[in-house]
This record gives C-alpha cells, sequence and structure tokens, in this order.
C-alpha cells in the first residue's frame, strides 16, 4: 500500500489477507485504487464493498461488487487490471475480495477502511478522542492503548472520570469522587503514581488531556 501526491491510496489485494486489526485511514475526496498482487495475477478476483454506489444511501452488510478496468477485453487476465474507488463519504466500510465466488462464499481478503470527513480544520486545530477510562486496565497497559489514539493523529484525549466506580460499573458512576478505581493500580503501586504517568505520556506523546476531575484527584493525592 502507498499514498501518492495525487491523493490516490493504492492497496494490493492478496491471497489469504486478514486485516480486520488493521486501521487504514483514508479521506473524503481521496480515491481507493485496487490492484492485484502478482501471486493471484491469474486469479478470478472478485470485489465487494459497502461503500455505497453514487446517489445510494450505506446501508450495513450490504455488499456491492466492483468493476475491474483493463486494457483488453478480457480484465482476468490483466495483470495491470484495477479498480478506482471515488470516496464520496465518510464512514467506516467493509472491503472483501474473493476467487470465482460471490461475497457470500469463501473469502480471501477481508477488512475495513476508514474514510474521514472534511471538516475543514487546520492541521493546528484540536482533533479529540473520548476514551472509556475503565477500559484502559492496569496504569502499566495505559501508555501501550493510548499509543492508538497517537498514532491515528488525534492531539488530544478526552478521559471518563477515573475515580472509584459505584457498583453498576458505569463510566460515570462515581461512588467517591476523591479517590481513584483501584482497578488501575497493579499490585505494589501507589495512588501518587498517578499524575506522574499522566505527565509523561503527555510529555512523550505531545497530547493534551482532558478529564474535569482529574485536579481535584491530584490534590487529594
Amino acid at each position: 500500500m502507498n499514498e501518492q501526491q495525487t491523493a490516490l491510496y493504492v492497496l494490493k489485494l492478496r491471497g489469504k489477507q486478514d486485516w480486520d486489526s488493521k486501521l487504514l485511514r483514508l479521506r473524503v475526496g481521496w480515491s481507493l485504487k485496487l490492484v492485484v498482487a502478482p501471486g493471484i495475477y491469474a486469479e478470478n478476483v472478485r470485489v465487494f464493498t459497502e461503500f455505497p454506489a453514487e446517489g445510494e444511501l450505506y446501508s450495513r452488510g450490504k455488499l456491492r461488487e466492483l468493476t475491474w478496468i483493463s486494457k483488453g477485453n478480457q480484465p482476468r487476465w490483466d495483470p495491470d487490471r484495477y479498480i478506482i474507488l471515488p470516496l464520496t463519504a465518510a464512514g467506516a466500510f467493509r472491503l472483501v475480495w474473493t476467487f470465482d465466488n460471490n461475497s457470500t462464499g469463501p473469502l480471501e481478503g477481508h477488512g475495513y477502511f476508514v474514510v474521514d470527513p472534511d471538516l475543514g480544520y487546520s492541521p493546528d486545530s484540536i482533533s479529540c478522542q473520548t476514551v472509556i477510562t475503565k477500559l484502559l486496565g492496569p496504569l502499566t497497559q495505559w501508555r501501550s492503548r493510548l499509543a492508538v489514539s497517537h498514532n491515528s493523529g488525534y492531539n488530544m484525549i478526552h478521559f471518563t472520570p477515573p475515580q472509584q466506580l459505584g457498583s453498576s460499573r458505569s463510566a460515570y458512576s462515581i461512588s467517591n469522587q476523591l479517590r481513584l478505581d483501584l482497578s488501575y493500580l497493579p499490585p505494589g503501586r501507589q495512588f501518587s503514581e498517578v499524575p506522574v504517568t499522566f505527565t509523561n505520556r503527555c510529555n512523550q506523546q505531545k497530547s493534551l488531556n482532558v478529564d474535569s476531575a482529574f485536579l481535584e484527584v491530584r490534590q487529594e493525592l
């Protein structure tokens, strides 16, 4: 895969390719170009996507087949065949491909691509993501998990309250606003390490961190 200056993103399709866990992030106004890798030139590769056709509305799970562009009359035998998909709508869309089969048959490759909307903001603008703090686990695991937000281009993170949660364990059900939830502390760690963790991560990743209750907790510590 490579990104070109002409806002054309090229994706090579291969056999036995699973990238459901990878982040393929594009932008509205770009085009996605699909080509076949050398190992599957001779296969009858059929490509399907949830991305709606022009003039149609998005419907989750509704796949449509894309058409290959080729110099000859038989695209299957053309190693230079390709598909151009103009990205005119924002959202997350599934992409699958098979050999000879339809979209319900055995898949040779599958994944998702995310198309970011054009919000018209400058590179210096704030791009914020909300993180459910209780799902981050112990403090020792926060750095690697929050790195996903940083690597995805967010420069600000909003945390749900980190205080001691109530019996429902809801992210906003606080039983004691002056104490942190014990689930964040690995064995042998102290509450006083929490501000240090926030400060270190902010300095290393150069991101802003927002939590309306954090300053109260820090003063209590």
